[in-house]
């Protein structure tokens, strides 16, 4: 019984080491072990949470900063952040 070349790169030892052929199984793999996992259903979800917890954050950071600067500092952050935006906004 002769011994089979590895054609899938189990044994390498570096990514570069892995033929075409290896990167081709891996790739099948990770859709199919994907696809059982729903992690397109999970990114879905961590996106759609990650944009809802997205506007109550900014308005805490903004109460929190109130709290803690000058409101002379603030406002003139303020007008230099309004000489920035152009005419139309």
């Amino acid at each position: 019984m002769t011994a089979s070349p590895n054609t899938s790169g189990r044994g390498a030892e570096r990514p570069r080491d892995i033929p075409f052929l290896g990167w081709k199984q891996i790739l099948l793999r990770a859709w199919k072990e994907g696809g059982r996992d729903h992690v397109s259903l999970i990114a879905a979800g961590v996106a759609f949470y990650g944009l809802l917890a997205l506007f109550p954050a900014i308005t805490a950071l903004m109460a929190i900063s109130g709290l803690i600067f000058d409101p002379q500092q603030i406002t003139g952050q303020m007008e230099i952040l309004s000489s920035m935006m152009p005419e139309a906004a």
